[in-house]
């Protein structure tokens, strides 16, 4: 598994920069985006800093082509674990473009209003903590290509015990190599193994 993220961090200063929003401050100011390539606990792999706000999209491929060309090529996982901001389906286009190299991406709530838009979903199973797990497809729209035909992804749902809310991940694993499960635990397994380090 190879975990991408970006990591953004406001600059003070009087000349001029290019701007991003600044999360942790909660404003658009000048700032320096980070985009970290990791495989676990420990320092990345690869990273690369950008002037202000720079579109993943862009960049989550080429720079991952980047560490292979350093490293060797397929000695970086075969699952690319991205997280939410991510979730855009020309991204998705990309990795189709490369067979053997597959992501998982939380989906906006905003694409997934409730579960009668997934395809396929039957009873949820059980997972860890009493959380219930299902697999199904669901059709996306492109944001970029709104004319597009819609784009077909493999859909797991995340439903919580506590709360009965849910998350929906996108992925292009395919089921006979990746289950639902080992997908779920590959996206949670990023903040022990890579943002809380």
């Amino acid at each position: 598994v190879v975990y991408v993220d970006t990591t953004v961090k406001p600059l003070w200063t009087a000349h001029f920069h290019k701007s991003g929003r600044v999360a942790m401050l909660g404003r658009v100011m000048p700032c320096v985006e980070t985009v970290l390539i990791n495989q676990g606990a420990g320092a990345p792999l690869w990273l690369r800093t950008y002037s202000g706000h720079q579109p993943l999209v862009n960049n989550v491929l080429p720079l991952i082509d980047e560490v292979e060309a350093a490293i060797g090529a397929g000695m970086l996982g075969r699952l690319t674990v991205i997280d939410g901001e991510m979730d855009c389906v020309a991204l998705f286009k990309q990795f189709d473009r490369r067979p053997g190299r597959y992501f998982i991406v939380p989906l906006d709530r905003s694409r997934v209003k409730d579960l009668s838009s997934i395809e396929g979903l039957h009873q949820l199973a059980p997972y860890r903590d009493g959380d219930s797990i299902g697999g199904g497809w669901l059709d996306l729209t492109d944001s970029q290509d709104p004319k597009a035909p819609p784009y077909r992804t493999r859909a797991i749902v995340l439903q919580r015990r506590t709360k009965k809310t849910f998350s929906v991940f996108g992925t292009s694993a395919p089921c006979e190599e990746f289950s639902d499960e080992e997908l779920i635990d590959a996206y949670f397994s990023r903040w022990p193994k890579q943002e809380q380090i």
